[in-house]
């Protein structure tokens, strides 16, 4: 059992998906069969049919899953410049405030709930680390940030003859670089 929960902790964090199977003992008295559409499809569907509707791939990839229920992750990293892609400091190119200037390793992680077949809620945060490669490099700042938690409302449909993907997002301000210039959302 500990095996496939830290198989499955991999998968997440690895942005991937993975399907894990255990063996179980077969009972032959009482055994019933169901397909597995049937067990998974009924409770984590919304009534209707989005794709007909949106029949453009991009905006359809746009709307996301049509579970009711759903979640993604995402993996980056912010290197360094071309000749230190893992050294301790990223340009700050712009030069605005509130950009981040150290390398940093994120796990992202965000749930959707589809009340309809047009209408979703997205609520999600991403956990950095500074200086992924270097280790603890500034004893001032703590090397684990929590990137802006966000709150998004999306509406998927058609508009006359046009097909849209319109979005609504608010976010908290709790990364080190939002708290920096006082963004509070």
């Amino acid at each position: 059992m500990k095996r496939i929960n830290i198989l499955a902790l991999v998968c997440i964090l690895l942005g991937g998906t993975c399907a894990i199977a255990q063996e179980t003992k077969k009972n032959s008295q009482g055994q019933s069969t169901i397909k597995i559409e049937d067990a998974a499809g009924k409770k984590n569907k919304v009534d209707g049919d989005i794709d007909e509707e949106i029949t453009n791939a991009k905006l359809r990839a746009e709307s996301g899953s049509k579970s009711k229920f759903s979640m993604s992750s995402s993996i980056t990293y912010s290197g360094g410049t071309w000749n230190q892609p893992f050294g301790r400091l990223r340009p700050n190119l712009a030069g605005r405030p509130g950009v981040e200037t150290t390398t940093a390793a994120r796990v992202g992680i965000s749930g959707r709930f589809r009340a309809t077949k047009n209408d979703s809620f997205t609520l999600g945060t991403t956990l950095g680390f500074r200086t992924p490669f270097q280790g603890d490099v500034d004893p001032k700042r703590n090397q684990m940030n929590v990137y802006d938690p966000s709150l998004g409302y999306s509406r998927v449909g058609k508009i006359g003859a046009f097909q849209s993907v319109g979005s609504l997002g608010a976010s908290i301000g709790t990364s080190k670089e939002s708290t920096g210039i006082d963004r509070q959302g």
